[in-house]
């Protein structure tokens, strides 16, 4: 696969992901399922990890963005490469608390998704140049 399609399917999910932090902040989605379950009740705790969470994913997609060239890197090409390993350890990391997780949805789903998106972070973050 190359690293472009990796990149745009990387994409497509960290919107979605977004769509679902959105939708968890505004209550539509409950708190069981994310954090472990361990916000229920705590609305301003939630709401803190939650727009870290937000923040995280647009900044991910920003990077991501420009690592593709669609948006303009100039003369951080170097720094780019450099968060996109970040990025990739960052999913790595994201796997073990998922499967560590109470929550079935964060373990079933997330779990095998957040795998998924550090295979196609660490396709993207290999790509030599912008992709």
């Amino acid at each position: 696969m190359s690293a472009r399609t990796a990149g745009n399917i990387l994409l497509t999910l960290m919107f979605l992901l977004m769509g679902f932090h959105i939708l968890v902040l505004i209550g539509i989605i409950p708190d069981e399922m994310v954090w472990g379950g361990q916000t229920v009740g705590n609305t301003v705790n939630k709401g803190t990890l939650e727009l870290v969470a937000l923040f995280s994913t647009i900044l991910f997609s920003i990077i991501i963005s420009m690592k593709l060239e669609y948006l303009w890197v100039g003369k951080f090409t170097k720094a780019i490469n450099i968060v996109m390993w970040v990025i990739f350890a960052f999913f790595l990391l994201n796997i073990i608390g998922n499967f560590a997780s109470t929550s079935a949805v964060e373990k079933f789903l997330f779990g095998p998704l957040t795998i998924i998106m550090s295979m196609l972070a660490l396709r993207v973050a290999i790509e030599k140049k912008g992709s």
